[in-house]
């Protein structure tokens, strides 16, 4: 038997965190929220076999995602939000 452990992980940021041109750089548009959504559930990205369900809120003053994942770090968060927003992950 392997082990089944799953994590609840958020990451996020709101205007007492981060400035609004960083903000605007990883806010969801209606159109990057299903491109990244899809991109996600195809199972392509090597980040989908640990992220297991995700939740995005996106607002003019916050980006927030929930995640359950097999993976206990935030390594594919940051991936997906790097990778799904253009921006690089040392950011």
């Amino acid at each position: 038997m392997g082990d089944h452990t799953i994590h609840l992980l958020c990451i996020g940021l709101n205007s007492h965190t981060a400035h609004v041109a960083f903000r605007e750089q990883l806010a969801f548009t209606p159109h990057r929220l299903e491109a990244s959504l899809a991109r996600l559930g195809c199972g392509q990205a090597h980040y989908s076999n640990e992220i297991r369900e995700l939740v995005i809120l996106s607002t003019c003053n916050r980006t927030e995602l929930y995640a359950v994942t097999t993976d206990p770090g935030f390594a594919p968060l940051e991936i997906f939000l790097s990778e799904t927003q253009n921006i690089p992950i040392s950011e």
